[in-house]
């Protein structure tokens, strides 16, 4: 996958705050199921969110149509096919708000369909009130990050959850703490056995501190049905997600 990084100055996101659970419940698996709905066609609320997704990722209106008759004959867009997960064009950047520091990875396929990961992490602040949606602090060599907000959008269905972490000056030493809370949308299909855990708490030599989100996304018609990962890393001192 080619990717183009660039540095984006500061424009606002907010995230909503809430306690954190401790690390032993962090470290539990958090599943559900949703039932599906059997449909004779695409409903126009599908069609309706499918639009306006689209729309909000600078989906022109023809290509619109092209991939909502691919959903509607239950054909999986590029961005959402395993088979085309590597044949990609991904621009990353890096914003900065008044309260929170984004990092965002873009991908758009060659069908014209779009993914977009993000890390959304609150900036520091000694005020914890004064963030709505989380808690940057820092002290000498390190900053713990809570309530960041981890989130993958391919249209078809919206992820996010919470996460809290810490980032340690020198080598191997960041680790996450606990995730909690995520969400699930889709359009022209449902999702089931969603399921969000740390993968591996500490960064070590083998690789970043690692959390996931799965699920299956089944087409509205039952033609389909595909296993995705919202991942969330955490080493080299920064936060950064991934999809899989």
């Amino acid at each position: 996958m080619k990717k183009i990084s660039t540095l984006a100055l500061i424009a606002s996101l907010s995230m909503s705050f809430a306690a954190v659970g401790s690390a032993e419940d962090a470290l539990k698996p958090s599943t559900s199921t949703q039932v599906q709905v059997n449909q004779t066609k695409l409903s126009q609320r599908d069609i309706d969110g499918l639009k306006q997704g689209f729309t909000e990722f600078g989906v022109s209106p023809t290509t619109q149509e092209s991939l909502i008759k691919k959903i509607e004959a239950g054909q999986l867009i590029d961005s959402i096919n395993p088979e085309m997960k590597d044949k990609g064009f991904a621009v990353e950047t890096t914003a900065e708000t008044e309260d929170s520091i984004i990092r965002t990875t873009k991908v758009t396929f060659p069908d014209g369909s779009v993914r977009v990961q993000n890390v959304s992490e609150p900036k520091q602040t000694i005020f914890p009130s004064a963030v709505e949606g989380g808690l940057k602090q820092c002290g000498s060599g390190y900053c713990t990050v809570t309530d960041a907000t981890v989130s993958d959008s391919a249209v078809v269905f919206k992820a996010d959850f919470k996460a809290s972490y810490t980032l340690v000056d020198g080598d191997f030493n960041d680790s996450i703490s606990s995730v909690r809370d995520y969400h699930i949308t889709t359009y022209g299909g449902t999702y089931s056995n969603a399921d969000l855990k740390i993968d591996k708490q500490n960064e070590s030599l083998e690789g970043p501190a690692r959390a996931s989100l799965r699920f299956a996304w089944t087409a509205w018609n039952g033609s389909t049905t595909s296993t995705y990962y919202l991942h969330l890393y955490v080493g080299n001192n920064k936060a950064t997600s991934q999809q899989g």
